[in-house]
């Protein structure tokens, strides 16, 4: 069973939802939805035009430097950031007294990083799964199946 003010955030690497779920009448409302731009673009474009040049420590010869990181990992630790700091502001507000966030497992670490011990004092489900293509209502079942085993 849902608490009775709870906000679930749902989310993958490069979009999210934040649902209001009220228990009793169970109603379901869409808080706000983000998309991060440069989500699907490939790796090639999200960086620098070329990559960086070494020269040979002896000989004349130079070679491309790759990037120290993936550009999509970092966006998405930076959007996970983002989202961190929306839930912060809704939890100052008083907009949620309960937190469920539902993200695949790679990101859920990143959220968890992200999060203010204001709003991890909320938490009181985390689940692994991606579930960003489904609809509100269908998120909210699966939501009670996992909750309930």
């Amino acid at each position: 069973m849902l608490p009775e003010r709870a906000w679930v955030l749902v989310a993958d690497g490069g979009r999210a939802r934040v649902l209001d779920v009220v228990d009793r009448p169970r109603k379901v409302t869409l808080v706000s939805e983000f998309d991060r731009a440069d989500h699907h673009l490939p790796s090639r474009l999200m960086g620098d035009d070329r990559p960086g040049r070494v020269h040979e420590s002896h000989g004349a010869a130079r070679h491309a430097m790759e990037p120290r990181s993936d550009p999509h990992r970092e966006g998405e630790r930076r959007f996970a950031v983002h989202l961190a700091e929306m839930l912060d502001e809704g939890r100052a507000q008083a907009r949620f007294d309960k937190l469920i966030i539902v993200v695949p497992p790679v990101m859920l670490g990143d959220v968890r990083k992200a999060l203010s011990a204001r709003v991890r004092g909320t938490v009181v489900a985390e689940i692994g799964k991606d579930l960003t293509r489904l609809p509100e209502a269908d998120v909210v079942r699966h939501l009670e199946a996992d909750l309930a085993s």
